[in-house]
């Protein structure tokens, strides 16, 4: 079963509410993953964004009230609301660490990729032909090719 972390929003101790430390998020969110099959985890709060990405399968950031604009250099309008620069800081470390996460797991999916291709390419050399054996030779080299500027030009 998939795991999905959904980010909730912290509620705050009022006269409705008595507890303090809860999170919140609409519904709709947790039926979905259910409905698609998977286990929702709703996370507020942790030490290690890169551990916690690593205990589950995805990342459901569920948004909510406003990103404190001072986060990116703009001044705060009238209608920015429900500023929380805790959620901010949680949210905004989840959202890099799993930037990372993807970039490490797109140069896997390169790295696989072109072995596949040129692995099905070399296939061709078994072939006495010679036009095939070139077919083969230079597309190994393009996607040998291909493959070390990915690794060399992309993060």
């Amino acid at each position: 079963m998939v795991i999905v972390a959904l980010t909730g929003r912290r509620l705050g101790r009022t006269d409705k509410w008595p507890y303090s430390g809860a999170a919140a998020l609409p519904y709709s969110y947790v039926d979905a993953v259910l409905r698609a099959g998977g286990q929702p985890v709703i996370v507020n709060d942790t030490r290690d964004p890169k551990d916690l990405l690593a205990r589950v399968d995805a990342l459901v950031l569920t948004g909510g009230p406003d990103v404190d604009p001072s986060r990116y250099g703009e001044a705060a309008h009238p209608s920015v609301y429900g500023v929380d620069s805790a959620d901010d800081d949680f949210e905004c470390a989840l959202a890099e660490a799993a930037l990372v996460r993807s970039v490490e797991t797109a140069g896997r999916t390169v790295l696989f990729s072109a072995l596949t291709v040129a692995i099905s390419l070399a296939a061709l050399l078994v072939f006495p032909l010679s036009f095939l054996r070139s077919f083969a030779y230079a597309g190994i080299s393009v996607v040998a090719l291909a493959a070390t500027a990915r690794f060399i030009s992309a993060p």
